[in-house]
């Protein structure tokens, strides 16, 4: 490296060699020594040339016409200038100039200082025009796919199809037809409109008075009653009538307010932003798990009672437990025998299947007559002694409210592995399908395959449900099997319970379907409903054009409990949005894969009966190429056939349980399907608004303003600030619920406004009677105060910004706001006087300003404060007056008017002038605007008087009439000349050609 630099540095030293001359040496100096040799250069320079001019110079200068006398002299001059102070400065060195040095720091701050400031205004003004457009744009683009004409954007992929769908964040989007548009055009969409209004104004009218409403109750009778007119809702009434179940409305009967679900109760539990104790979820799946059990139940049992009706004749009216049996007795008969002659498979006591008798008996939920059953076949097991250790532990287990102990379990276990495994075929069974039923469901055998090849057992989805639903059991707070005493201080040894089927379990194997896979759309709401996915069931049914009524009323009976998780974000075009979030499970016991195949079933109620005249044989209806009883759990798939039977066990890949989260845009569905009932039933619409409060609290005192609240999720935030996270976008639900409210008013007539606000009488005094306000409680209003603030105040500067003034006025007359009452008023009698409105018909501004005027005369202590504005529209009426005398050509009439107004000098000398021109500076620019048309009115006025009574004076010739026809006629040339001093004297800015109108005029009245 040291050689490459030398080389570099002889390399650099050759360049100018070729400048010197190698023969003399090379001088080297530095600046200051090049300073000095120049300062002494110049000293000689001066000394050689010193009073001496050349000759051979004068010669040349006199040839090129040059004076020798003035150059000589020149030169003498400048051999007196001293070389010496050459290279000094004319200014002090600035190192020793502080005061000039701080200025010139002083001049390149400030410079400095302008530059910044200009560079951060301009960077202020970008972000804020930025931040403008982009609120701007987020409410025009909320609004327009609201309002579209034609189309609008909804959800695509709404309906929650599979598990594999459930982790989209965000739902993808189509154009399809506006929701809603037929509300109020198509005849039986209205009924059912009205049908649901009714309800929504009864759960309202019961909220007001503090009181717990029974809503899926209430939404399950109108659903009935629309169904009479509509069969497709009769579907939707099936899920009513599963929700009245699982929150236990089906049983409360008349009974007394306490004892019903109040308003937002699982709001806690169904929550999103804080943690749910385990116990609390077990109570609110336990709770979905026994009310779908016992609609199954129910629903069954009422379907075998139909069926024993229709085809035996029969109708039992008590119910005894043997009446129930005998009803069983009949069905089994019917559903069992063909041609007379049972199933081969069937175990026969006394030529009846008891088993078949047990299972349905537990199946249609009459557990007390299944015991009852089994005390009286005893004697008829007595040879069968495993058969009659199982019917005893089936009694137990209905004692022991639907469990068994481990030992219990173990002992059926056994039994099982003994007897009953070996009867079981790929695809059948050899044995009684109904006993192997049985042993599934009270021993919990083979738990991980819960799938029954026979279809005779589970022909139906609802019996497939009901399976799922009975095992489901959370064995996470069973005693610990311990090996140490209960003083031992060491761990006890847990042996793990492989029996568990747990609600997550469940809720896997039942999303693993479509909807598709279903022959009735309610089907797949059901299931929905009993997975705990209310959102989705809002938004499946959303997606059907049929049930878009439905969705709105099941989104409003989810939301009245709490179930409806919201979107943070209110401005969201997205009705569903998922958020999934990945937990792992503790439970070593894996789910049944043979819920991964597709369905090929129908409902109960598909199901058809023919009988056979000769043998009175039962058969099933074919509907399809399959059997409509045929189980779903019968299912071969092309992975491996032996899963139809449940001989391959789940991977391990089904241990980790999917949790995820929906939330719905409830604020957008209620608003838009209100905004389609706003014209034609704006009361209806209202109490649809209401419910969007279901998630916003009461707003503080001093009041939110309207600035946009950004609602970001808060999954990431801390405990303390998620609090004040949902604080916020509850006063924005409660902001959003006003804002919708006063667009629905803003849409009505003028003359409907005291039905929403409140009656103001002609004479300006108010009564406080609204429609909104007798349900202030329901959107968080606390009193009349409140309902000024937050809903007509508001209400009444959108009017004004918009330009219906009387609206402004009545609503901030109506708010107790007289000053802005005044303001508007005066604004309102300047721009009609500015649009030459002088006709003073019945909507004149003046009537009105008259009417509220008259009553503010009336209570000076009230409206003291307001003298000055309320002389400012007294003027103006009078004003209003004037030009309507003029505009009747009444010239004395409107002249008069004027001269009681005083406002333009007519009378008087030049002090007049100068102390009106004065006042003109301090009247209001309401009145300030029009003056350039009241002094030519005035002049007109005064000119066309003049020229009346010069023409009569021209006509009337006597002496006497002639005296005082002049009199008159100077008054008026004063009266003119006073208006031109006037004009010129005021400061107040007139086109020219005003000036050249009185001018004019007063020059011929001259």
């Amino acid at each position: 490296m040291p050689t490459k630099f030398s080389k570099l540095l002889e390399q650099s030293r050759q360049l100018n060699s070729h400048i010197y001359n190698t023969s003399l040496p090379i001088l080297e100096r530095d600046l200051d020594q090049i300073e000095s040799q120049s300062r002494k250069l110049a000293a000689k320079a001066l000394r050689a040339g010193e009073g001496i001019i050349d000759t051979g110079a004068c010669c040349l200068l006199a040839n090129g016409g040059f004076p020798v006398e003035q150059v000589s002299q020149i030169m003498e001059n400048l051999n007196t200038l001293t070389l010496a102070t050459t290279f000094e400065p004319l200014q002090p060195i600035p190192d020793t100039d502080i005061e000039s040095f701080l200025n010139l720091e002083l001049e390149n701050i400030m410079l400095k200082t302008v530059e910044q400031g200009k560079t951060q205004i301009t960077k202020d003004f970008n972000n804020s025009f930025e931040k403008s457009i982009h609120k701007d744009w987020k409410n025009t683009k909320y609004k327009l796919c609201d309002h579209l004409e034609h189309s609008t954007v909804i959800s695509g992929n709404s309906s929650l199809n599979s598990m594999d769908n459930l982790h989209n964040t965000a739902n993808s989007l189509m154009f399809s037809q506006v929701p809603f548009t037929e509300l109020t055009t198509n005849s039986s969409k209205q009924i059912q409109v009205k049908e649901y209004a009714n309800v929504v104004k009864k759960i309202n009218q019961i909220r007001n008075e503090f009181k717990s409403a029974k809503v899926f109750n209430l939404f399950y009778d109108c659903s009935l009653k629309i169904a009479r007119i509509n069969s497709s809702i009769q579907s939707v009434s099936d899920s009513w009538k599963l929700l009245t179940y699982i929150f236990k409305e089906s049983i409360l009967g008349n009974k007394e307010d306490e004892s019903l679900i109040k308003e937002k109760q699982y709001a806690n539990i169904r929550g999103t932003s804080k943690d749910i104790s385990e116990a609390n979820m077990n109570e609110f799946n336990s709770l979905i798990i026994s009310g779908s059990k016992k609609y199954f139940e129910d629903t069954f049992w009422e379907w075998i009672q139909k069926e024993v009706k229709e085809n035996t004749g029969k109708s039992f009216s008590n119910d005894s437990k043997q009446s129930v049996i005998d009803i069983v007795s009949l069905f089994i008969s019917l559903r069992l025998k063909k041609y007379g002659e049972w199933d081969q498979n069937l175990e026969l006591f006394d030529s009846f299947p008891i088993w078949a008798c047990i299972f349905y008996l537990i199946r249609s939920g009459h557990f007390t007559e299944a015991i009852y059953y089994i005390n009286d076949i005893d004697d008829k097991l007595f040879n069968q002694k495993n058969d009659l250790m199982f019917v005893k532990y089936i009694k137990i287990w209905i004692d022991n409210k639907f469990k068994l102990s481990k030992g219990y379990r173990d002992e059926i276990k056994n039994d099982w592995n003994e007897r009953i495994c070996s009867s079981i075929d790929q695809n059948s069974i050899k044995g009684d399908p109904f006993k192997h039923c049985l042993y599934k469901i009270i021993g919990r055998c083979d738990i991980n395959f819960k799938n029954i090849p026979n279809p005779i057992v589970i022909p139906s989805v609802e019996d497939y449900l009901w399976i799922h639903i009975t095992l489901v059991q959370n064995y996470s707070n069973q005693k610990i099997h311990s090996t140490t005493s209960a003083i031992s201080t060491t761990f006890p040894s847990i042996k793990l319970d492989n029996d568990a089927y747990t609600y997550e379990q469940m809720v896997i194997n039942l999303l693993k379907y479509e909807p598709n896979y279903f022959d009735q759309e309610n089907i797949w709401n059901m299931v929905l409903i009993i997975c705990g996915k209310f959102e989705n069931v809002v938004d499946f049914l959303f997606s059907r054009d049929q049930y878009r009524i439905e969705a709105v009323h099941f989104a409003i009976a989810f939301a009245y409990y709490g179930l409806l998780r919201i979107t943070n974000s209110v401005y969201s075009i997205e009705y569903l949005v998922n958020e999934t979030k990945a937990k792992k499970t503790t439970s070593n016991i894996a789910t049944s894969s043979s819920f991964d195949s597709p369905l090929n079933v129908t409902t109960i109620k598909s199901a058809s009966f023919n009988f056979g005249s000769k043998f009175n044989s039962f058969s099933l209806a074919k509907s399809s190429k399959n059997n409509p009883f045929i189980s779903s759990l019968n299912i071969n798939t092309n992975k491996n056939k032996l899963n139809a039977i449940g001989f391959e066990k789940e991977s391990a890949s089904d241990n980790d349980i999917i949790d995820t989260i929906s939330k719905f845009n409830f604020a957008r569905l209620i608003h838009q399907y209100s905004s389609n009932l706003s014209t034609q039933y704006p009361d209806v619409a209202l109490h649809y608004l209401y419910f969007i409060c279901l998630y916003g609290i009461e707003l503080d005192q001093d009041g939110e303003g309207d600035e946009d609240i950004e609602m970001e999720s808060f999954t990431t935030k801390t405990k303390e600030n998620s609090s004040e996270e949902e604080k916020t976008i509850a006063k924005k639900y409660t902001q959003l619920t006003y804002k919708y409210i006063q667009e629905l008013v803003l849409l009505q007539k003028s003359e409907s406004l005291p039905h929403f606000f409140g009656q103001m009488n002609t004479d300006g005094s108010i009564q406080t009677l609204s429609e909104i306000e007798q349900y202030k409680n329901l959107i968080h209003i606390h009193d009349h105060h409140h309902f000024i603030k937050y809903l007509v105040k508001p209400t009444a500067h959108s009017c004004e910004n918009e330009g219906r003034l009387d609206d402004a006025v009545y609503l901030f007359n109506l708010s107790e706001n007289y000053e802005t009452v005044v303001d508007i008023l005066n604004k309102q009698l300047s721009d009609a006087l500015a649009s030459h409105q002088y006709t003073l018909t019945q909507d004149h501004p003046v009537i009105l300003a008259q009417n509220i005027m008259q009553n503010y005369v009336k209570q000076p202590s009230s409206f003291g404060h307001l003298e000055s504005k309320q002389k400012t529209c007294a003027t103006l009426i009078k004003l209003t007056r004037f030009m309507d005398a003029y505009q009747r050509n009444s010239l004395a009439e409107a002249l008069s008017m004027m001269k009681e107004l005083d406002l333009i000098p007519l009378e008087g000398d030049m002090t007049k002038v100068m102390m009106k021109a004065e006042e003109f500076q301090n009247l209001d620019k309401n009145i300030v605007r029009l003056f350039p048309e009241l002094l030519i009115t005035t002049m007109r006025c005064v000119y066309g008087l003049w020229r009346l009574i010069k023409n009569q004076k021209e006509v009337f010739m006597s002496e006497n009439s002639s005296k005082e026809q002049l009199t008159q006629m100077n008054a008026f040339k004063k009266m003119a000349r006073m208006i031109i001093v006037f004009t010129g004297t005021i400061q107040s800015r007139m086109s020219n050609d005003i000036y050249d109108q009185l001018n004019e005029m007063e020059m011929v009245m001259q």
